[in-house]
């Protein structure tokens, strides 16, 4: 078990790192949580950049509050959302447009 170090929960990250942390989450988790949910994902990241938390570490990380609570900010994150008819096909073609690879 690792020792959370001294210091890592009073973590600030600024709203970029946040903003970061929630088009990270988005796209590598399939996760949308709101700006105030991920804080402790992009204190997290910046901490194992930083060398606080090993490597090979095992962490989790609680994402409170869905990013439907704060759509404002999710668009001005990630962007404007994707506009299609309700077809798989035509979503995997947009995917593979955007560099989004599918499995």
């Amino acid at each position: 078990m690792y020792h959370i170090p001294d210091g890592l929960a009073r973590e600030n990250p600024p709203d970029e790192e946040i903003l970061a942390a929630q088009r990270l989450l988005g796209r590598t988790c399939g996760v949308f949580g709101e700006p105030a949910g991920v804080t402790g994902a992009a204190a997290l990241k910046k901490a194992c950049e930083e060398g606080l938390i090993p490597h090979d570490a095992t962490v989790v990380s609680v994402v409170t509050g869905n990013g439907l609570k704060d759509v404002a900010n999710a668009i001005k994150s990630a962007g404007e959302p994707i506009h299609i008819e309700p077809d798989l096909d035509l979503m995997v073609s947009e995917f593979k447009k955007r560099g989004v690879t599918v499995e």
